[in-house]
């Protein structure tokens, strides 16, 4: 990490190891306020949905204010039937007694294999170890939500006197209307219920429902934010939501490329179309496309059929740019040198790629993506054994 990612004031946080991956790495964490939050969260679109997510929804429905996030990674809990609800509840519990909270301001989340029970003795047993070793620090509670991720996905945005500071985790099943990822948001300015609620759908929208990996839609995610007002500082509305996007557009992006197998990230902007959201969430979405980013290969066919399949388009008025170059002007093929631009796509991580279709007052819409490598495949064949 860049720097040691103080979390916002009233904030504390924890990691370690409890026992449930077989690396040893760290799979357990908690994120505490020293005073109840403001809360909002969005989840899984999924019908098929983790205990943590549905227990999750349901807290928020009835309440406003919560205090602590406890984490697993290495097990989802999800489609444990009884089983895996009695595991929620008593680790929930636990949770709670430990912190001196009632188990109604405690929320949880899971992530790792589908269909295998949480063994809640082993996570209770470390709750008092985990408690004892809070502090202002993100760096350990970041560490610890990992499954297949390669580093730890951190982002913050300071204004004046508060914080707001972002922890994400993501690599494998990201696709539009959530993915496999954990994204935990905290703040100490003063927000009320209502225009975080707000704040984090219209965030949601532009960044992590833009973004996708392989296509696939999980069980378990979510995300969430807390604000426990303990700077004192206020800020406007629009500047609140000014700043969680950027925070959330960071961490969206960070996901991407940190994507299973990926070698680079690539932004696709669609311009003068009033599905420009949906068509550039396709196209970065499409195998077609992914691969030709991997391969470096400049070819815009497969960007226009993409966009095609997602809203009529006028082909003959469409102009497609990587990077600067233009390959397609108004419907007209340029003489564009191939070579020259996939050596400019081989030289940089990132590579974008505009599509115009239209006036910019019609729609506009960005939406990131990763290559699909052979390693990719390589890792989700052995997901499991």
């Amino acid at each position: 990490m860049q720097n040691l990612y103080i979390l916002p004031k009233g904030f504390l946080s924890n990691g370690l190891f409890c026992g449930l991956k077989a690396s040893g790495k760290k799979d357990l964490g908690l994120l505490y306020s020293e005073s109840p939050c403001t809360v909002a969260g969005v989840f899984t679109t999924n019908s098929v949905k983790a205990h943590c997510v549905i227990d999750n929804q349901e807290t928020l429905k009835h309440n406003q204010f919560v205090q602590a996030i406890l984490v697993n990674s290495g097990n989802a809990n999800a489609c444990t039937g009884e089983i895996g609800l009695k595991a929620l509840n008593e680790v929930k519990e636990a949770c709670g007694q430990n912190l001196n909270l009632h188990s109604s301001a405690v929320l949880t989340a899971s992530t790792g294999i589908i269909g295998v029970p949480l063994p809640a003795d082993i996570i209770i047993s470390a709750l008092p170890q985990l408690k004892a070793g809070l502090n202002s620090s993100a760096e350990n509670f970041a560490s610890a939500i990992l499954t297949t991720d390669l580093k730890v996905k951190l982002s913050e945005v300071q204004i004046g006197k508060a914080k707001i500071l972002g922890i994400t985790k993501g690599s494998g099943m990201i696709h539009p209307q959530m993915a496999t990822m954990l994204a935990f948001i905290v703040t100490d300015l003063e927000i009320s219920p209502s225009d975080l609620k707000e704040a984090l759908n219209e965030a949601n929208a532009q960044s992590f429902n833009q973004i996708s990996v392989d296509g696939d839609t999980s069980t378990n995610d979510m995300v969430v934010v807390l604000a426990n007002g303990a700077s004192g500082e206020q800020i406007s509305l629009s500047e609140f939501k000014k700043a969680l996007n950027q925070v959330c557009i960071d961490l969206a992006k960070q996901i991407v490329l940190d994507g299973e197998g990926a070698n680079k990230i690539f932004e696709v902007k669609v311009i003068g179309h009033q599905l420009a959201p949906q068509i550039a969430r396709g196209i970065i979405s499409s195998s077609l496309v992914k691969a030709a980013i991997f391969g470096c290969d400049p070819n815009w066919g497969r960007v226009l059929a993409t966009a095609g399949q997602y809203a009529v388009i006028n082909p003959a008025k469409a102009t497609l740019k990587i990077f600067e170059h233009f390959l397609l002007k108004e419907g007209q093929v340029q003489n564009f040198d191939k070579k020259q631009i996939s050596d400019l796509m081989k030289e940089n991580k990132e590579i974008f790629i505009e599509l115009t279709l239209g006036e910019a007052c019609l729609g506009e819409g960005i939406a990131w993506g990763c290559d699909l490598s052979y390693e990719y495949v390589r890792i989700n064949a052995e997901y499991t054994t």
